[in-house]
């Protein structure tokens, strides 16, 4: 059955964390990724109804979180839920000030976007 699936929209810089997250979530959601803050901001002017997004801390810049301002900008148009995914509990603390509304060690983020969607896993 072909039934229309929620899109998040995923900002994270690192090819394993987005092939984890798409390994696990591509069965029931469709993904709209970037991998920088130039291509977020980009993808964001040009993608519409989405259902959440996944937002790392540090994307163009490894030393400290960078995506406070992208996270700001979406919010001016975006009221869903919205996911801080960092290893670090500063960094994710930090971006839920800037305006996420739910937080998520990046192991735990696939099990983060089901919940919110209220979708589940196929395990029984």
């Amino acid at each position: 059955m072909t039934s229309s699936r929620p899109t998040i929209f995923i900002v994270e810089d690192s090819p394993s964390c987005q092939k984890y997250y798409a390994d696990i979530l591509k069965e029931q959601v469709t993904i709209v990724s970037a991998r920088s803050l130039t291509e977020a901001n980009e993808k964001w002017d040009s993608i519409q109804e989405i259902a959440l997004v996944v937002m790392d801390g540090c994307i163009d810049n490894r030393d400290r979180p960078d995506t406070v301002p992208l996270i700001q900008k979406i919010r001016e148009t975006f009221s869903g839920p919205m996911i801080a995914a960092s290893s670090s509990v500063d960094y994710r603390k930090m971006l839920m000030r800037a305006g996420c509304s739910h937080e998520a060690a990046k192991p735990l983020v696939p099990a983060k976007v089901l919940e919110l969607l209220g979708l589940t896993t196929a395990t029984t």
